[in-house]
């Protein structure tokens, strides 16, 4: 989750789920508290999505406590409008879900919901000359969307989905370390954080 205020250029990046240590199974990490964890190779993910899309609302309200908190973001959501991104095709559901989340238990002003792919699609249009055309790779845990835009207007018909996301890529990563060197499958956080560190897109992928 990238979670700041519209005036501020450097938003607080947390993961959107929480962590749980095999040692201490009642507790529940969230963003910054995993500092705090004393055996990271015992972590694993309580998540409240599954192929990019909410199913556990219990799970996502321990993650939304921790960002609407005076820890992460201490301002009044009763005067604040909140701008929160939704997966392409969300379910209607899902929509009224977290309509009632936000509105009854953090009392926010107003929302506005939005396809990221929009968001990145009106950056690149205003920054670029407004070209006519455009197309968006938006990866994330779960899939991979790619949406062409015409004229600012996707084009729904031509939206394609991949199942591949950073989630694959980390099993990926387990499994290729578990069959040349040590066992990892297990430990999913400590493989994880191996990859956004150590791992990145080629730029010439012959070459690499």
């Amino acid at each position: 989750v990238k979670t700041g205020l519209s005036n501020t250029t450097t938003p607080k990046v947390i993961m959107n789920c929480g962590m749980k240590v095999k040692s201490e199974r009642r507790r529940v990490f969230i963003g910054d508290q995993i500092d705090k964890c004393r055996d990271p190779a015992g972590l694993y993910f309580v998540l409240a999505f599954q192929k990019g899309y909410i199913l556990n609302w219990t799970n996502q309200k321990i993650v939304w406590d921790y960002i609407f908190s005076k820890d992460c973001l201490p301002i009044k959501f009763k005067e604040t409008p909140v701008i929160v991104t939704e997966p392409l095709f969300n379910f209607q559901y899902n929509q009224e879900g977290m309509q009632q989340l936000l509105f009854g238990e953090y009392e926010v002003h107003s929302i506005l919901t939005v396809n990221p792919t929009d968001l990145c699609d009106y950056n690149y249009r205003k920054t670029n000359n407004d070209p006519k055309a455009t197309i968006i790779v938006d990866t994330g845990y779960s899939f991979t969307h790619v949406v062409p835009y015409l004229k600012g207007e996707k084009v729904m018909e031509a939206i394609r989905r991949l199942d591949v996301g950073g989630k694959l890529l980390t099993n990926q990563l387990k499994e290729i370390i578990s069959y040349r060197q040590l066992n990892v499958m297990e430990e999913t956080y400590v493989m994880n954080q191996a990859k956004e560190d150590a791992c990145f897109v080629t730029q010439n992928f012959m070459e690499d």
